[in-house]
C-alpha cells in the first residue's frame, strides 16, 4: 500500500460537498483553529474531527494569508469570514514553519479518517443458536455419551452491565463459583467437531473492554475449567469447529489496539495459543521526528532513515519488542519496543515519533 502526504502544491487539495451540519458547526465561529499560525495544533482536537473540517482547517490556514480559491465552494465560505483578505500569488511557500507543520498533520488526519471508514467493520461472535439465557435449565450432550447433561447457569445477582455479578455454573450437580462483570447469558460450542466434547462459554465484560471469556467442559462426572481468552461470545470470538479459533486480544506494546489471536486444544484438552510470528495491524501514523528502522528483525541488520512528514503504515508487530512498518514508498522494516511505548533506538517514547496513535482506554 502506498499512501501520500500532498502538501506542498500549487493547488490546496479540495474535498467533497461540505455537509449541512458541518457548515453549521464551523460557522459558529471565525476561525475553526483560531492560533494554528502561532502553534501546532494537538493530535486530540484533530483527531475527533470529520475529514469535511479538517478540510476547512487546513484551507483556513493558507486563507489567513489571502489564498484565492479556485473551488467555489471554499470561495464563498472564506469571502464570508470578516478577516479573509484575498491576494494573489499565495500559496505553500507562503506559510510560516507552523502552518506547514499544521497543514501537514491536518492532511495527515484526513488520510486517516477516510482511510478506516474504508474498514468494514466486522463483528465476530458466536452462533445465535448457541447461546442460551441465565437461571433456565438447559439440555445438552457435552460428552459424547449420548446422555444431555442439566446445565444451568444461575446469575445470583446483577446490574445493568454485570458489574460485581455472582453465578454459578451447574452441570449435573458440579459447579463452578464466578464472580466479575459477567454476561447474562452463556454460550454452548464446540471447537473440534472431531472429539467428543462440546464447551461451555462464560464472558466476563471486565474493565476498559477488556472482555474475556472462560471456557468449561464436562469431563469424568466433572466441570473443569480448560482456560480463558479474549472477546465475548457476542463479539471477539470466532469458532468454527475446525480445531482452532479466534478471541479478539488487547495488544500488550505501542499502543491500545485488539488483534485476532489463535488459539487450539491441546491433548489434555486444555486451550492453548497457536504460536505466531506476527500479528496483523494495518494502523496509519504520521512521523513527527526522524527514527531508524532495520531492514530485518535484528539490530544487526542494516538500518535506514525515515524522514519526518512520511506517513507510513504499521503493519504488524510481534506483540512482545518488534513493530514492522511500511514507508510511503513502500520500503518495509522493523524498529523495537520496550516497557509498551519506549523506542530505546530513539531514546524517546513513541508517542513523541509519531502522530496517529491510539491510546484510548
Amino acid at each position: 500500500m502506498v499512501i501520500c502526504l500532498l502538501v506542498n502544491c500549487k493547488e490546496v487539495l479540495a474535498i467533497d460537498e461540505v455537509s449541512q451540519e458541518t457548515m453549521q458547526y464551523v460557522q459558529k465561529n471565525e476561525f475553526i483553529f483560531e492560533s494554528s499560525d502561532k502553534e501546532a495544533i494537538g493530535e486530540w482536537e484533530l483527531m475527533i474531527l470529520e475529514p469535511d473540517v479538517l478540510a476547512l482547517a487546513r484551507n483556513e490556514i493558507y486563507a489567513r494569508h489571502g489564498y484565492i480559491f479556485k473551488d467555489e465552494k471554499y470561495n464563498k465560505y472564506f469571502r464570508e469570514r470578516s478577516w479573509y483578505r484575498p491576494i494573489d500569488g499565495i500559496g505553500y511557500d507562503s506559510l510560516n514553519a507552523i502552518e506547514k507543520y499544521n497543514v501537514a498533520i491536518i492532511k495527515f488526519y484526513e488520510t486517516y479518517h477516510n482511510y478506516y471508514s474504508k474498514i468494514p467493520v466486522s463483528i465476530k461472535a458466536v452462533k445465535k443458536e448457541s447461546i442460551y439465557e441465565a437461571n433456565k435449565m438447559v439440555l445438552e450432550d457435552l460428552n459424547g455419551d449420548g446422555v444431555k447433561e442439566k446445565i444451568e447457569y444461575r446469575l445470583l445477582n446483577t446490574t445493568e452491565y454485570g458489574e460485581n455479578a455472582k453465578a454459578n455454573l451447574i452441570i449435573n450437580g458440579s459447579s463452578a463459583e464466578l464472580e466479575g462483570n459477567l454476561a447474562s447469558q452463556f454460550a454452548i460450542v464446540d471447537i473440534d467437531r472431531k472429539d467428543k466434547y462440546k464447551e461451555l462459554i462464560i464472558s466476563d465484560y471486565g474493565p476498559s473492554s477488556d472482555h474475556t471469556s472462560t471456557f468449561y467442559i464436562y469431563k469424568n462426572n466433572r466441570l473443569m475449567s480448560i482456560g480463558t481468552t479474549g472477546g465475548i461470545f457476542e463479539d471477539g470470538l470466532t469458532i468454527d469447529s475446525s480445531g482452532t479459533f479466534s478471541a479478539s486480544t488487547r495488544g500488550a506494546i505501542l499502543q491500545t489496539w485488539w488483534f485476532d489471536k489463535k488459539y487450539q486444544l491441546d491433548k489434555e484438552h486444555k486451550i492453548i495459543p497457536v504460536p505466531t510470528n506476527i500479528y496483523i495491524n494495518n494502523h496509519l501514523v504520521y512521523v513527527k521526528k526522524y527514527f531508524k528502522v532495520y531492514t530485518k528483525k535484528d539490530v544487526s541488520s542494516k538500518p535506514f532513515t525515515v524522514k519526518t512528514g512520511q506517513i507510513l503504515v504499521i503493519t504488524g508487530n510481534d506483540n512482545k519488542a518488534w513493530c514492522r512498518v511500511k514507508t510511503e514508498a513502500g520500503k518495509e522494516g522493523w524498529f523495537r519496543i520496550r516497557d509498551f511505548s519506549f523506542m530505546p533506538d530513539t531514546g524517546e517514547y513513541a508517542q513523541v515519533i509519531f502522530a496517529g496513535l491510539n491510546y484510548a482506554d
